[in-house]
């Protein structure tokens, strides 16, 4: 059984070009697990369905969920939100980006049992030392149609849009940070994050 069974439906956005990167970002190990495995068992620890966004279907076919590739033009994480929100069972979204390798259970628990004890709002996004981090975040089934017209007007930039449709942010900035502290809400963009993660003391490969 899982924590928020049929609330809330978990999806990996892995439909990005990787184009600053030489190698599928999500096959990536840290600490001898990949960060597509480490994330997967995670949302299927917490949520009954679990999607991954990706247009490459034959890249992710060994891991058997449900591979849902962009329903409308593709342009960048605003339509793999897009594309997963509309088919998901639930009326509720999480998403977490496959490049992200440090989200742990609790801070997903801690952004969905905020969204559930509030008042509905159409999208729920950390904020951490100040920089918001939507591509970690709960969006809901009633801005589907603000989110396909941002996309077919290609008004993608998803912190703007977070803004337009009012969403409420979480901050995680009390974090206690020791000797050890890496950014728990890091992802991989280049070769150089990586580098960090192997220099705060991760394993990489």
């Amino acid at each position: 059984m899982t924590v928020f069974g049929k609330k809330i439906t978990g999806a990996i956005l892995a439909g990005g070009q990787n184009t600053r990167f030489p190698k599928t970002k999500g096959f990536i190990k840290i600490d001898g697990v990949s960060i597509i495995d480490k994330n997967l068992s995670l949302l299927h620890s917490l949520f009954d369905e679990v999607l991954i966004s990706a247009n490459n279907t034959n890249l992710y076919k060994t891991f058997e969920v449900p591979i849902i590739p962009d329903a409308l033009p593709s342009r960048g994480p605003l339509t793999g939100i897009y594309s997963c929100l509309r088919i998901c069972k639930s009326d509720t979204l999480f998403v977490i980006a496959c490049d992200m390798p440090l989200i742990d259970r609790e801070i997903v628990i801690k952004l969905c049992d905020c969204y559930l004890s509030d008042k509905p709002v159409g999208a729920l996004v950390p904020v951490f030392l100040g920089k918001i981090h939507p591509l970690i975040g709960i969006y809901s089934k009633e801005i589907l149609n603000r989110l396909e017209r941002a996309i077919l007007e290609n008004k993608v930039m998803l912190i703007k849009f977070l803004q337009e449709i009012g969403a409420k942010y979480l901050d995680f900035s009390s974090i206690i940070r020791d000797k050890n502290f890496f950014n728990p809400f890091a992802n991989i963009n280049t070769p150089q994050d990586l580098e960090e993660l192997k220099n705060s003391g991760f394993s990489v490969s």
